[in-house]
C-alpha cells in the first residue's frame, strides 16, 4: 500500500514517471491490489497508451467488481475510443455502484452532450454539481451545454464560476475565451486566451500553439 500511496501523491503533483514506478512496484509485491491497476490505468490513459489502460481498468474490475472508479475510468477510456454504448454501460454501472460519484455523473453528462441528448446531460451536471460544489470541470461542461442552447449568461456565470473554483485548468480560459470571441467581447477573449496559453506553456502542453494561432487572429 505504501508505494501505491505515494504513487498517487506522485501523480497529483504530476511526476508521472515516479508514479508509474510506484504503482509498478505496487502491483509486483501485490498482484492484487486493485486500485493501484485502476490508479496505474489513468496514467497509461494520460500517457495514450489506451490498449495498456483498458488492461489495467479490466483487471481492477476483475479484482474488485464493485470498484466504481474503475468503471468510470473505463466508461471515459470507451468514450474516447469511439465505443459510445460501451462507455454509457460502465458509467451506468458505476453509478448504480455508487450514487454519489459526481465524477462518473459528470463523465455521462458529457457523452450525452456529445449524442445530443442535452436534457439528460443537464440532469448528469446538476447532479455531480449536487453532489461536489467543488468540482470545477462540471461547471464549464455545464457552460459549454448553456450556451449551445443559447442560455448565455448561464453559460457565463458556469464557466467564471469554473475558473474561481480552479484557476489552473487551462481549457477552461479556453471554454470562456472563444465564447466571449462569439460574444464579440474581443478584450475578454484575449485576456482569458493568454492565461489560457501561459498555463498550457508551463505544463509542457503542445494546446500553447493552437491558443497563440488564436491570439494572433484576435490581435490583428
Amino acid at each position: 500500500m505504501a508505494y501505491n500511496n505515494r504513487g498517487i501523491l506522485y501523480s497529483e503533483k504530476g511526476e508521472k514517471e515516479l508514479a508509474l514506478k510506484d504503482y509498478n512496484q505496487a502491483i509486483k509485491l501485490d498482484p492484487q491490489l486493485a486500485d493501484a491497476y485502476n490508479r496505474r490505468g489513468i496514467l497509461y490513459a494520460e500517457n495514450g497508451e489506451k490498449d495498456l489502460a483498458l488492461t489495467d481498468f479490466n483487471q481492477a474490475i476483475k479484482l474488485s467488481p464493485q470498484l466504481a472508479s474503475a468503471y468510470s475510468n473505463r466508461g471515459i477510456l470507451y468514450s474516447e475510443k469511439g465505443e459510445k454504448e460501451l462507455a454509457l454501460k460502465n458509467f451506468n454501472q458505476a453509478i448504480k455502484l455508487d450514487p454519489q460519484y459526481a465524477k462518473a455523473y459528470n463523465s455521462r453528462g458529457i457523452l450525452y452532450a456529445e449524442n445530443g441528448e442535452n436534457e439528460l446531460a443537464l440532469n448528469d451536471f446538476n447532479q455531480a454539481i449536487k453532489l461536489n460544489p467543488q468540482f470545477a470541470e462540471v461547471y464549464s461542461n455545464r457552460g459549454l451545454l448553456y450556451q449551445q442552447k443559447g442560455e448565455n449568461e448561464l453559460a457565463l456565470k458556469d464557466y467564471s464560476q469554473a475558473i474561481k473554483l480552479n484557476p489552473k485548468v487551462a481549457w477552461m480560459y479556453v471554454n470562456r475565451g472563444i465564447f466571449y470571441v462569439l460574444m464579440n467581447e474581443r478584450q475578454q477573449a484575449i485576456q482569458d486566451l493568454k492565461i489560457a496559453a501561459k498555463l498550457y506553456y508551463e505544463q509542457g502542453n503542445p494546446a500553447y500553439q493552437q491558443v497563440l494561432e488564436k491570439l494572433k487572429q484576435l490581435e490583428q
